[in-house]
C-alpha cells in the first residue's frame, strides 16, 4: 500500500510524504508505483527548480529513496500560490489513482 501525506503547514510550508509500495505487480511491472514515482520525482525536481532560481526562502528538503519520499519547502510569500500549484497538481494525480486503485493507495491531505 502506497501512503501519500500532502499539507499547507502554518501557511508557510509546504510538505510532501510518500511511504510504501503498491504491490499490484512485479517490481518493474508495477504501473502504480510508477505513476506515483513520477509525479513524486516530478514534484522534487519542480521545487529544485524553484530553490536554484532564489524562489524559496530556505533550502528544499528533498529526500528520494525506494519506497518513500520526502518533499518539504518554505516559498517566499510571492511564489507560495506557484509552489502551491505545484503540490496540487501532484495531489490530484494520487486522488486520481486512489480514485481508480483505492486498494494501492491512500492519501491524507489538507487544503493545499
Amino acid at each position: 500500500m502506497i501512503k501519500a501525506n500532502m499539507k499547507f503547514k502554518d501557511g508557510k510550508q509546504l510538505i510532501c510524504e510518500i511511504r510504501g509500495h503498491a504491490n499490484s505487480n512485479r517490481q518493474g511491472h508495477d504501473i502504480i508505483c510508477a505513476s506515483v514515482s513520477m509525479l513524486t520525482y516530478a514534484l522534487a525536481q519542480v521545487i529544485k527548480d524553484m530553490e536554484n532560481a532564489g524562489l524559496l526562502k530556505k533550502p528544499a528538503k528533498i529526500f528520494l529513496i525506494e519506497g518513500a519520499a520526502y518533499i518539504s519547502c518554505v516559498p517566499r510569500s510571492e511564489h507560495i500560490p506557484l509552489a502551491r500549484t505545484y503540490y496540487h497538481m501532484v495531489k490530484r494525480g494520487v486522488e486520481l489513482l486512489c480514485a481508480n486503485y483505492s486498494e494501492y493507495v491512500q492519501l491524507e491531505a489538507d487544503n493545499i
